[in-house]
C-alpha cells in the first residue's frame, strides 16, 4: 500500500508542479512550452522551501480526491509513514520530471531556432534568385509559373511564398513598368494597338557594380584590382579613380563591415587609484575627480585560508565524481569523501583486447560518444561491481551525471545525486560586458576540491614515472599506490600513519576522523570574526580563470551578507543576485 501510495502522491504532486494535468515530457510540442511553467518547475528545483510548499499542496490535492477531511487522523498518519519510507524515491521521481521537461524545452527551443536558420536561409536563397531573374528576364512569368521555381517550391510556408510573390511583383512593376503586373497578381495586358516590343536590358556600370559589392564584400580590393575586375564592364566617362571612391562608400556601407560605436566624451576622472598618481595628476588637471570607491583592493586570501577554510566530511557512502581526460582517453574518477579511497574506470568502450602478454597488451579503444549517459552508467556499474558501496553521489553539471537516463539508474539503485554548487570566477563589472555575456562559474573547490588534489596527485605520479600516457595499466597501478599509500589529512585526524585502504576498510576508523574532522570545523566556526551578521557589507574574492585575464582581486560591486547555510555564505549584490561563498573567500568591507 506504502508504494501505491507514493506514486500516487507523486503523480498529485507532478500535477500541482505544472499547475495542469500531468505533462507527457515525450509528447511536448513547441506550442507547449509555458514560460510560467518552467518558472514553477526552476523554483520546484533551486529553492527548498517552494518545494516543500509544493509538496504539501499536491497531498492536499490527493486529499481533496479522497473525500476526506485534511485534518483526519488517519490519513494524516498513513500519508506521514509512507513519506518516511518512501522520501527519496517521491523526491528522485518529482526531480527526474522536472528535469525531462526542462531538458525537453530546451531541445524544443534549440530545433526552432534550427528551423529558424534554415527558414531564413531559404528566403534570403530565394529572394537572391528573384532578383537576379528580374534583371536577367524580360517576360514576367504567371503566379502558377513563379510557384513552381525550384527555390520557391523548396519554401514550406505559404506565407513565405505569398511574401516573396509580392516582393517579386513589386520589384519587376519598378524595373519593368510597361510589362507591370496588376494589384491581383495578374499580367497587364498591352493596348491591343501597340506591338510589343522586346527589349534586352543591359546593366550600366553603376549597377555592375552594386551587384559585385552586394555578393563580395569579404575582401577590400585595392585600386588596382579594382582596375581589373571592373575591365570588362560598360564604358564610361568618369575616371576609375572615382569609380574606386564609389566603390569604397559602397562596400563599408555593406551589413558586417562595419560597427557602429556611440563614442562619449572623455570622463571626467582619473582612472588610476593609487594616491601618489591621484595627487600627481590632480595638481596638472584641478577639474578631473579621483573614482570614489569604499572597497579597497587588498584581499587576504591566504590568512583567511588558514584561518577560515572548513574541511569536508559527509555521510557514509557519500562519493565525488568527475571525467577526467588523458589525451584521448576518458577515465570517471570516484573519491569517497570520508576515507578519501579512489576508484577509477576507463569510460572508452574497448573494441579490441590482445591479451597476449602480461607485460604488453594492445588496445583498440572507441573515441566518440564517450560522455554519453549510457556509457557514464555502464562505467559506474563497473564501479559498483568493483566494490563501491555508494549511497550518495556528487558532482558538477555533467549532462551525462544529470540525465533521465542516470536518474532512473540512481532510483532503482537507491542512490542520491547532488550537483556541486558553481562558485563565480573572473567577474568583470557590468560596463564592460555585452547583452548576452554571462558570468563564468565553476564548480565550488571545497565540494570537488578533494578530487582535484587526488586528479593531480595522480598526474605528479605519472610524471614521477616518466610516464607519457596514462593507460589503464598503468592507471590500475597508479590508483593502488594512491589508495595503499600514508594520507597526509587521515593520518593528521587519525592520529597515526593511514592510508584510503586502511579507512575504507575501518567503519569505526571512518568514524572517528570524520568526528575530528567535525570538531576542527566547529572550532573553526566558533572563532572570533568568522560569523557575518546579515547584511554586513564584505568584499568577495574574485576567483581566478584560466582561461581569461583576471582585472581586478576582488569582484566588481557592492556585496550585502544575506545568510549561512551548508557551511556557506549567502551574498547577494545591490541588484538582488545571489551567490553562496565559503567563508574565506569573503572578507570585511572596509
Amino acid at each position: 500500500m506504502s508504494n501505491q501510495l507514493a506514486n500516487t502522491l507523486v503523480e498529485y504532486i507532478k500535477a500541482r508542479i505544472t499547475g495542469r494535468s500531468v505533462l507527457n515530457p515525450t509528447t511536448l510540442t513547441e506550442n507547449d512550452i509555458d514560460p510560467d511553467v518552467e518558472a514553477d518547475i526552476n523554483q520546484f528545483l533551486n529553492n527548498e522551501s517552494s518545494r516543500q510548499q509544493i509538496i504539501n499542496l499536491g497531498i492536499v490535492d490527493y486529499i481533496s480526491s479522497t473525500g476526506k477531511s485534511i485534518s483526519d487522523p488517519t490519513m494524516k498518519q498513513q500519508i506521514r509513514e509512507c513519506f518516511q519510507s518512501n522520501r527519496e524515491y517521491i523526491v528522485h521521481e518529482l526531480i527526474g520530471y522536472c528535469t525531462s521537461i526542462l531538458d525537453r524545452y530546451k531541445r524544443l527551443r534549440k530545433e526552432t531556432r534550427q528551423k529558424q536558420i534554415i527558414r531564413g536561409t531559404a528566403i534570403s536563397t530565394a529572394r537572391n534568385e528573384l532578383i537576379d531573374k528580374v534583371n536577367s528576364t524580360t517576360t514576367p512569368p504567371t503566379k502558377y509559373q513563379f510557384t513552381n521555381l525550384s527555390y520557391i517550391k523548396a519554401l514550406k510556408q505559404p506565407e513565405d511564398r505569398e511574401l516573396l510573390w509580392d516582393e517579386f511583383r513589386q520589384r519587376w512593376n519598378q524595373k519593368h513598368p510597361d510589362s507591370a503586373y496588376n494589384d491581383d497578381g495578374s499580367k497587364k495586358r498591352r493596348p491591343p494597338a501597340v506591338r510589343p516590343v522586346k527589349i534586352k536590358y543591359h546593366d550600366d556600370f553603376s549597377d555592375k557594380l552594386n551587384n559585385y559589392v552586394t555578393f563580395n564584400h569579404d575582401k577590400l580590393l585595392t585600386l588596382e584590382e579594382f582596375a581589373r575586375v571592373s575591365s570588362g564592364w560598360p564604358q564610361t566617362s568618369k575616371p576609375i579613380e572615382e569609380w574606386y571612391q564609389t566603390y569604397l562608400d559602397r562596400f563599408h556601407k555593406q551589413p558586417g563591415t562595419f560597427k557602429t560605436i556611440h563614442d562619449r566624451m572623455t570622463p571626467q576622472v582619473i582612472a588610476f587609484k593609487s594616491p601618489y598618481k591621484v595627487s600627481s595628476l590632480k595638481r596638472l588637471h584641478p577639474d578631473l575627480k579621483p573614482i570614489e570607491t569604499t572597497t579597497t583592493t587588498y584581499f587576504p586570501l591566504k590568512e583567511n585560508l588558514k584561518k577560515y577554510q572548513l574541511h569536508k566530511v559527509a555521510r557514509r557512502g557519500t562519493y565525488i565524481i568527475d571525467l577526467v581526460f588523458v589525451g584521448k582517453l576518458c577515465y570517471l574518477f570516484a573519491i569517497n569523501v570520508n576515507t578519501r579511497y579512489l576508484f577509477v574506470e576507463l569510460m572508452n568502450e574497448v573494441l579490441f583486447n590482445d591479451n597476449a602478454t602480461d607485460e604488453e597488451k594492445t588496445l583498440r579503444v572507441s573515441v566518440r560518444d564517450i560522455k554519453t549517459a549510457t556509457t557514464f552508467i555502464k562505467t559506474l556499474q563497473k564501479l559498483i561491481r568493483d566494490g563501491m558501496r555508494v549511497m550518495y553521489l556528487q558532482g558538477d553539471g555533467e549532462k551525462a551525471f544529470n540525465s533521465d537516463y542516470a536518474w532512473r539508474f540512481y532510483a532503482a539503485h537507491n542512490i542520491t545525486f547532488t550537483e556541486v554548487p558553481r562558485m563565480k570566477v573572473n567577474v568583470y563589472p557590468d560596463f564592460m560586458k555585452n547583452k548576452d555575456d554571462k558570468d563564468t562559474t565553476d564548480p565550488l573547490h571545497g565540494s570537488l576540491g578533494i578530487l582535484d588534489r587526488v586528479v593531480r596527485t595522480i598526474r605528479d605520479m605519472a610524471y614521477n614515472m616518466e610516464v607519457k600516457d596514462i593507460t589503464p595499466g598503468i592507471m590500475k597501478s597508479l590508483v593502488t599506490q594512491y589508495n595503499e599509500s600514508t594520507h597526509g589529512t587521515l593520518s593528521k585526524y587519525a592520529g597515526m600513519d593511514v592510508s584510503p585502504a586502511m579507512v575504507q576498510d575501518d567503519e569505526e576508523l571512518e568514524e572517528y576522523i570524520c568526528r575530528r574532522i567535525c570538531q576542527d570545523n566547529y572550532n573553526i566556526m566558533s572563532q572570533r570574526g568568522f560569523n557575518l551578521d546579515q547584511g554586513t557589507s564584505v568584499k568577495i574574492y574574485n576567483e581566478k580563470d584560466s582561461m581569461s585575464k583576471r582585472r581586478s582581486v576582488i569582484q566588481p560591486g557592492k556585496y550585502y551578507i544575506k545568510g549561512f547555510k551548508n557551511g556557506l555564505y549567502e551574498v547577494v549584490d545591490d541588484k538582488n543576485r545571489s551567490q553562496m561563498v565559503p567563508r574565506y573567500r569573503i572578507d570585511y568591507n572596509v
